[in-house]
């Protein structure tokens, strides 16, 4: 059952039971009501049969006849009324009466009645009838009469029984009318969450950019604008994990093709050296040849050894000048740049911040090496320090030939080379930048790139102050 049905049904049920609450309160008030006036009206008539009676027998009797053998007479008198009549005598023995069927139940009326009460009763006869019953005394020279006034009433319980009928079909028009509008007006208020469950439904099926156009101000509106914003934050988790799977599947690429290069070489210069007669010329270039390939194995199994240790091992920290760090670094490489003609520059304000000494000396140390591959003679290469209420900042600055944007972006991936000829020369393996990144980030910093083709590369370390106080 699905929810536009559970939400109809409910609407119904309620309708029905307030329409059943309302019915029966309406049609018992109205039947209370009803019998109230009936009553009065019948006490009325009774006080004046009751006086009709005493001024009867006043005129009518003398003091040597019992007036019980007037009843009869007073029933006759009474006959023509829409009332009957029923006149006891103090025993409460019936002596007259003109009412169609005896009452064969207790009568508690004439009891009260004797006492001198007057009493009302209703009651319903053996067939079903309703009548009214009001008792009440007439006495004459010491001599009593019990008269009971019958009134049939029965119109009050068809009445009734009409009133029912008469809701019941109004309940059921309502009901039909209830339903159709009910029905309506769920499908309108339904038709923004099915639109929402569309929109889920697309979403699961692989439709990430599916979003929900809903512009209400109520709480499904709420819904839309918090699934839209749900949506794309999971798309943007969707497109985070295949841009890293696409980097990881190229980990693997490179990481297979930087094997498959020495490891052929290896093999080679073996199959060489098995096959051919003892040259020791040749002998000292393959063996020259198969010590270099494996000690790049060896290099490259170190790095990434040390990627997984710089992204997992505990770091020590301690408080060092950042100014310090860069002119130790600059030291290292300071007689390359004089060899190719390039002059390091330390500029900005020294900062003391938490670090592991030696794995930021090496940052510094691989970012000069990379600007110094970069640059030519006559150019500079410049360290800026520089802080605000946020971040500590280190620039590292050349006038190399700069990078193209989609380089940019894929520099710090392991094994990636802007200039792969040159790199392997060089025995670049395409792990420095990735090394520095790694340490940059342990440090809970942020390593930036910025290039300019023919102008120059910016590479920017930004650590921020609360995290290393």
């Amino acid at each position: 059952m699905n929810f536009s049905v559970k939400i109809s049904l409910t609407y119904l049920c309620i309708y029905l039971m307030v329409i059943t609450a309302v019915g029966i309160t309406v049609t018992e008030n109205s039947c209370e009501r009803m019998k109230e006036q009936e009553v009065h009206r019948s006490v009325a008539e009774a006080e004046n049969i009751r006086s009709n009676i005493v001024l009867y027998l006043m005129n009518s009797h003398n003091n040597e006849a019992p007036i019980t053998d007037f009843a009869e007479s007073i029933v006759d008198l009474f006959s023509n009324t829409s009332n009957y009549l029923e006149v006891f005598d103090e025993q409460l023995t019936l002596l007259a009466t003109n009412l169609p069927a005896l009452y064969s139940g207790s009568r508690e009326e004439l009891l009260a009645a004797n006492t001198n009460q007057r009493s009302v009763i209703l009651r319903h006869d053996d067939l079903g009838k309703y009548y009214l019953f009001v008792s009440f005394v007439v006495e004459i020279d010491n001599q009593r009469l019990v008269i009971s006034m019958v009134k049939e009433i029965s119109h009050l319980d068809e009445q009734k029984q009409n009133d029912y009928i008469f809701f019941l079909e109004v309940g059921l028009i309502g009901l039909f009318i209830v339903a159709i509008v009910v029905m309506v007006t769920t499908r309108i208020l339904m038709k923004p969450i099915k639109e929402l469950d569309q929109a889920a439904q697309s979403i699961a099926a692989g439709n990430f950019a599916e979003r929900v156009a809903l512009s209400t101000n109520d709480e499904v509106g709420s819904l839309a604008l918090q699934f839209n914003l749900m949506a794309a934050e999971v798309e943007n988790k969707i497109s985070e994990l295949q841009e890293e799977t696409h980097r990881q599947q190229r980990f693997v690429d490179n990481l297979t093709h930087e094997l498959r290069t020495p490891l052929t070489s290896i093999i080679g210069y073996a199959d060489l050296l098995q096959k051919m007669a003892y040259d020791e010329k040749l002998f000292a270039k393959s063996l020259g040849y198969i010590y270099n390939e494996g000690k790049r194995m060896l290099n490259l199994n170190k790095m990434l050894l040390d990627l997984t240790y710089y992204r997992e091992g505990e770091l020590e920290f301690e408080l060092c000048s950042m100014k310090h760090i860069c002119q130790e670094a600059m030291v290292l490489l300071n007689n390359r740049a004089e060899e190719k003609g390039v002059t390091l520059r330390l500029e900005g304000d020294d900062f003391v911040m938490p670090m592991a000494v030696d794995l930021m000396k090496s940052v510094l140390v691989n970012l000069l090496d990379n600007s110094l591959k970069a640059s030519t003679a006559g150019s500079n290469i410049t360290i800026t320090l520089a802080y605000n209420h946020r971040n500590y900042i280190v620039a590292v600055a050349d006038q190399g030939k700069g990078m193209r944007p989609e380089e940019v972006k894929r520099i710090k991936e392991p094994f990636y080379r802007v200039d792969k000829a040159r790199a392997r020369q060089d025995g670049g393996l395409g792990l420095g930048t990735a090394l520095c990144n790694q340490i940059v980030t342990r440090h809970h910093g942020e390593l930036i790139y910025e290039s300019q083709l023919d102008v120059g590369t910016t590479a920017y370390l930004h650590f921020p102050i609360d995290e290393n106080r």
